[in-house]
């Protein structure tokens, strides 16, 4: 929970009762490695911070595969700004590829804290944006010739890369299983 605190409070310094508040309705959750911890086809119920262990984030294809749109790591937020705030249908999946342990922030308790503290309006905007600079580093990455992705992945990533299934990470780079073993021996050169 420190971490977390220390995480809003780079963004902007906490006030102490919105600290309090933000402790009392984040939830410290244990899961399983392989464990979906959200489903697309609904609205979204939760914001994560990720204390230990890794994520992906995934879309169906209309064959049911998984097509993977990010990771999220230690000390990494999660939440679909979108539609968790509106409270419509996501298509996005989010699976452990690790155990996990997690604080997490259902939308009822968001709502409330909004509603009490306007300023943490402040924080979710920054996360947003975040979110964004993430969307554009997998653009810029995606514009890449297929080889040249992985190393690219690898320096930006280098903290998480060899933890993920290679599934995931060819699915989010975009390139085939060869592609990527063949951009894996050209790094070891």
């Amino acid at each position: 929970m420190k971490e977390l605190m220390e995480l809003f409070s780079a963004i902007r310094p906490l006030q102490p009762k919105l600290e309090k508040c933000l402790t009392e309705v984040f939830e410290r959750v244990e899961i399983p490695q392989r464990t979906i911890i959200k489903r697309g086809g609904v609205p979204p119920e939760y914001l994560f911070f990720i204390e230990k262990g890794t994520l992906s984030i995934y879309r169906e294809d209309k064959y049911r595969q998984p097509i993977i749109t990010g990771f999220a790591k230690e000390r990494d937020i999660i939440f679909d700004d979108k539609n968790l705030l509106l409270q419509t249908v996501s298509d996005e999946y989010i699976i452990a590829n690790e155990p996990i342990v997690l604080y997490r922030m259902h939308f009822s308790s968001m709502a409330n804290v909004l509603t009490t503290y306007h300023d943490f309006n402040y924080y979710l905007f920054a996360l947003a944006g975040a979110n964004c600079q993430e969307l554009r580093k997998r653009c810029d990455l995606l514009a890449l010739p297929g080889t040249k992705r992985y190393m690219k992945f690898k320096d930006a990533y280098n903290d998480i890369h060899f933890r993920m299934p290679i599934t995931h990470l060819c699915s989010y780079l975009g390139i085939s299983r060869a592609t990527f073993y063949q951009a894996v021996k050209r790094a070891r050169r």
